[in-house]
């Protein structure tokens, strides 16, 4: 087996399988998570009724998990001295916000989103930086997980959000007939053609980031330990949306209390919010067992960063802290610094791993979201963009499966890393500009302009 981060150069840094590693992780290289959600799964959605997988892979994808374990490892190594900053969540807060004047008052947002736009321009395998290096094989078995769902519908419908799905089907077709790695290449250029993807400003650069399936420690019951709940939606959510004591504030302040609402309780606030951006996660319990838990539904306020409120507040960028351990200097400060977002997020019990919008369980490093207003769920895209190593690349061929609430524009994608820790290090040092390519069936009628609703 070859290393998941391997080197064509000494500066560029590939993401493929055929040459060994030969430059170092830089110390400290985080790059702060600018993922958020809105009022919709951030990206794990759960699974629909009759489209259950679980994220543990099979033994044809075992060379994809020893790839990323020796990616994590390696990633793992620049936290060997481990810290309070580096142990629980990489995300910047400024002391200085925590008075929190000039910020703009929470309020449910009304406006409605602008149209997107992509542009889609035909190209050919040779404009793919890389692309002989990438593990093709692997890329197509996460592809055929998107072909059970394609398969299933029926020939002569669409596939959202334009063209029909008959193309699809055909190519999906085709690709259960491969079974040997080095055929996997040979499939996506015979079947498809990559498009170069621009937005309405002509640019074809964009911002990719890195999300994650959290963990926590937790309790079915309340206790001493366990003080902080995650709530299943009020029966009733749809007429209440939007509310004041729907808010994050109300609600951190008990008006969903003793109402039958809770599925479990944490024993960390901080963790618990970052649950809310990941929209999904695994409490560990402490009876031994593990509980999944997936997004069911938000309370109908728009979703603001942490980024966003230093911005309106005018404030500098240049004392990071961490949220963990202010929480336990000012819990008061730092609840008000999370509640800048008023958005909140309600659960469902979940039997599967995490599971992307289109219904299928996400493999790390291969699964992305995309906007689905714009590009049709199981379209593979060739990422070109930095990577979390200095000075390296990640050029990679990934499967368009999920879905964000922050995830909009023709250039966008957030690449899904995992579980735990390791992963979560690797998804906060990904936020990087970069670009695509969408590789379409041959067959397909792919304009040449594309509007979202």
């Amino acid at each position: 087996m070859m290393p998941f981060f391997s080197t064509v150069t000494a500066s560029t840094i590939i993401l493929s399988h055929h040459t060994s590693m030969q430059s170092s992780l830089v110390q400290g290289e985080q790059a702060a998570r600018a993922s958020g959600i809105g009022c919709e799964p951030n990206r794990m959605n759960g699974s629909t009724e009759g489209q259950r997988g679980k994220l543990s892979r099979s033994t044809a994808d075992s060379e994809q998990d020893l790839k990323f374990d020796i990616a994590m490892n390696l990633i793992a190594s620049v936290y060997s001295k481990p810290s309070h900053i580096a142990s629980i969540a990489i995300m910047i807060i400024m002391m200085s916000c925590l008075s929190l004047t000039g910020c703009s008052t929470i309020s449910k947002s009304t406006k409605k989103a602008a149209p997107r736009v992509a542009y889609f321009q035909k190209t050919n395998f040779s404009e793919l930086g890389d692309w002989e290096s990438d593990s093709h094989y692997s890329a197509l078995l996460t592809f055929k997980k998107s072909c059970k769902v394609i398969n299933k519908k029926d020939p002569s419908s669409k596939i959202s959000p334009f063209g029909s799905i008959s193309p699809w089907q055909k190519a999906c077709k085709e690709a259960e007939k491969v079974r040997r790695s080095k055929d996997a290449k040979g499939f996506f250029e015979k079947w498809f053609t990559p498009y170069r993807i621009t937005d309405e400003h002509g640019s074809s650069v964009g911002k990719f980031t890195g999300y994650y399936e959290i963990e926590l420690e937790g309790s079915r019951k309340k206790s001493k330990s366990h003080q902080h709940p995650i709530y299943c939606p009020p029966a009733n959510i749809k007429d209440m949306k939007g509310r004041d004591h729907l808010s994050h504030t109300s609600i951190n302040k008990g008006s969903l209390a003793n109402k039958g609402l809770e599925i479990a309780w944490v024993n960390s606030k901080v963790k618990l919010y970052f649950l809310h951006i990941q929209g999904s996660g695994v409490i560990k319990l402490d009876d031994g067992s593990e509980m999944k838990v997936g997004y069911a539904e938000c309370n109908g306020f728009g979703y603001k960063g942490l980024d966003k409120c230093l911005k309106e507040c005018s404030l500098p960028l240049n004392y990071a802290v961490n949220m963990q351990q202010l929480m336990k200097q000012d819990e008061v400060a730092a609840l008000q610094i999370m509640e800048r977002n008023p958005s909140y997020v309600f659960f469902r019990e979940a039997t599967d791993g995490p599971m992307g919008a289109q219904g299928v369980a996400l493999d790390p490093v291969r699964s992305i979201a995309i906007d689905s207003g714009l590009f049709p769920y199981g379209t593979p895209f060739w990422l070109d963009t930095p990577g979390p190593v200095a000075g390296g690349k990640i050029r990679r061929l990934m499967v368009a499966q999920d879905r964000g609430g922050a995830i909009k524009g023709a250039i966008r994608a957030d690449i899904f890393c995992g579980r735990g820790s390791k992963a979560e290090r690797l998804a906060n040092m990904l936020n990087h500009k970069g670009k695509y390519y969408a590789l379409f069936p041959k067959d397909l009628k792919v304009p040449d302009k594309f509007i979202s609703d």
